[in-house]
């Protein structure tokens, strides 16, 4: 007999093939269960391929050991002695037995050794290279990027990283299944020595991306470090180094490092944003991060000398398209947030920087927000608004500006729960900016729910008693609610807080003693007329108008915002302090001609 022949007879007498049967199925249950920890657990990538390598060694093992175990203790039956008879009927071995062979103590326990001991392999392998199987990094879904710290030495470079800050946070909040803290709120951690975890609890994150920016002329290295602030955990770290033109592409490879780390399944058009290649000229790139630095300021100085410097980028590249839209952007803020600019001259100037901005990249979404609000003030045309505030959103879902801008699209809409909703995603995103917590607070004013938003505008001076803003929301939900004195001291504070000159402030006083709060709301309107250059809204004159109890100049004003293409006028359809004129024709009229949508409802 050939020795393969006797082999062979081996290995079928002591059962290997059942033995490989076994071990195979094992090592497949034992795989798919290591995958699945993969995928439950965040195991890091390379566990599988660990354990596959591991069960392919351990099947020689296996094999030898059942070959070696099966011989010991066997007694050898004599070739000479016959075999017993078989009763007629009785079943066989290979029909009764078969079963048994495969199943038994011995195979079932090679088995379960076999993979219990790859489970283990593959844990210690995993532990001992540094992984924690309690940590999950794939469920962190918000994340804050603290301010980068400026490693230069120079504190006249403390702009560019923050800029690098505001650019990092840009790429995140085109993710949207992540939510990602604003700039605003995460800036007033700059130069903090906080412990991460209360910087998370604060923020309501479970994840803190920190590091630095070092610039040696046109080279740039950046280091960052993502921590899992549930346990302080560290969970990735790199360092970049580019030269300043591809600086904004390296962004989006940072956003889709850590999207990677945290298992983040991304679209197919949140991959083509954030790998898209988006070279800039140095020169301008560092001059448009100084116009932000001013712009985010949001002084009156500021704002101009950030018109200044996006022109002077722009000069030097002019198909560089952030500083199109950081124009865009700075007119906006001297029309709707400081009042300095008229609608005819800054409307024209937003649509126009907006629109190259997107000529230039379409993928920038304040752009198409910005560019929305324009065309919705010039043409009244609520569905190409909603069309472009829509694009936007879907560009960067966790942009605060592109969520405000929608929020108050909707409820100018008369959507009024829909445009709540989106104001409580902006709160989300950028918790501890009073700006965007009134914004919230006016939206439930707008909704009429003046209980709630007088306990969130407490809130917000209870934390920032300086903002201006909140004090004239506090005086107009008084008004609503019939405390005119409350509202009469709420609306003086907010116009010392707004700076506002000499002759505002001794109209409302003068009006305030003759006549109470409708008397100085009536000497203020007067004194608007008389002095006032027309940078002051009509359509804050006509609530104006209604408040000291004027119809009728509330009409006229409301007509001159018309006229004047005021964009506050859109958000007229049910502001409160506009109810002395809900019932005129001459306002129903108005309505139609802004096309507002609610007179169809």
């Amino acid at each position: 007999m050939s020795r393969l022949k006797r082999l062979i007879q081996e290995i079928h007498r002591r059962s290997l093939w059942q033995v490989l049967g076994i071990y195979l199925v094992g090592a497949w249950v034992a795989f798919q269960g290591i995958e699945a920890l993969v995928s439950g657990l965040g195991l890091p990538e390379w566990v599988p391929g660990f354990a596959l390598v591991v069960l392919i060694l351990g099947l020689p093992i296996v094999l030898a050991t059942a070959f070696v175990q099966e011989g010991v203790g066997e007694k050898e039956t004599p070739a000479e002695a016959p075999a017993p008879p078989e009763a007629e009927g009785a079943a066989t071995p290979a029909d009764a037995g078969g079963l048994h062979l495969v199943l038994t103590w011995r195979n079932v326990i090679l088995g379960g050794v076999a993979v219990l001991a790859v489970a283990g392999i593959a844990a210690a392998g995993w532990v001992l290279l540094g992984g924690e199987i309690a940590r999950s990094p794939e469920t962190i879904r918000s994340i804050a990027v603290l301010p980068l710290e400026n490693l230069t030495g120079d504190p006249g470079q403390e702009y560019f990283a923050d800029g690098m800050t505001e650019a990092v946070i840009s790429e995140f909040a085109r993710l949207g299944s992540l939510r990602v803290i604003s700039r605003t709120s995460v800036m007033q951690y700059k130069g903090a020595h906080k412990p991460l975890p209360d910087i998370a609890r604060e923020l309501d994150v479970q994840g803190v991306v920190e590091g630095s920016v070092f610039r040696a002329g046109d080279r740039v290295r950046i280091t960052l470090q993502l921590i899992d602030a549930r346990d302080d955990s560290h969970v990735w770290a790199q360092s970049y180094e580019r030269d300043l033109s591809d600086v904004l592409a390296l962004q989006g490879e940072i956003a889709r490092a850590v999207a990677e780390q945290i298992r983040l399944k991304l679209t197919p058009e949140e991959q083509a944003l954030l790998t898209a290649p988006r070279p800039v000229d140095p020169q301008a790139l560092d001059i448009y991060l100084s116009g932000m630095q001013h712009l985010n300021r949001v002084t009156l100085p500021d704002a101009r000398r950030a018109v200044q410097l996006f022109e002077a980028s722009i000069a030097a590249d002019p198909s560089f398209a952030w500083a199109h839209e950081g124009l865009a952007r700075s007119y906006w803020y001297l029309l709707g947030r400081l009042w300095t600019i008229s609608p005819e001259e800054a409307l024209p100037k937003v649509r126009e920087a907006a629109s190259r901005a997107i000529e230039l990249d379409g993928t920038l979404a304040q752009a198409h927000a910005l560019l929305a609000r324009a065309r919705w003030s010039l043409k009244f045309d609520w569905v190409e608004a909603e069309s472009s505030l829509s694009r936007a959103l879907a560009l960067e879902p966790m942009n605060v500006h592109v969520i405000e801008s929608f929020s108050w699209f909707l409820q100018s809409s008369d959507r009024i729960e829909e445009g709540l909703e989106l104001r409580k995603r902006a709160v989300a995103a950028d918790p501890l900016n009073p700006e965007t917590r009134t914004g919230f607070g006016w939206a439930l004013f707008y909704a009429r729910r003046f209980r709630l938003a007088l306990e969130e505008a407490n809130r917000i001076l209870e934390r920032d008693p300086g903002f201006a803003r909140a004090h004239d929301l506090l005086g107009n939900v008084y008004w609503s609610l019939g405390d005119l004195d409350a509202a009469h001291n709420a609306w003086r504070k907010s116009y010392e807080l707004w700076g506002r000159p000499a002759w505002f402030l001794e109209a409302v006083d003068r009006g305030y003693e003759q006549g109470g709060t409708r008397g100085g709301q009536r000497e203020l309107l007067a004194a608007i007329r008389e002095r006032d250059d027309g940078s002051i809204s009509h359509v804050a004159r006509a609530v104006i108008a209604c408040l000291a109890e004027e119809p009728e100049k509330a009409i006229v004003e409301l007509n001159h915002a018309l006229r004047r293409r005021d964009p506050i006028m859109l958000q007229i359809g049910k502001w409160p302090t506009l109810d002395c004129v809900r019932s005129d024709p001459r306002y129903q009229e108005v309505l139609r001609k802004i096309n507002w949508p609610g007179l169809e409802k």
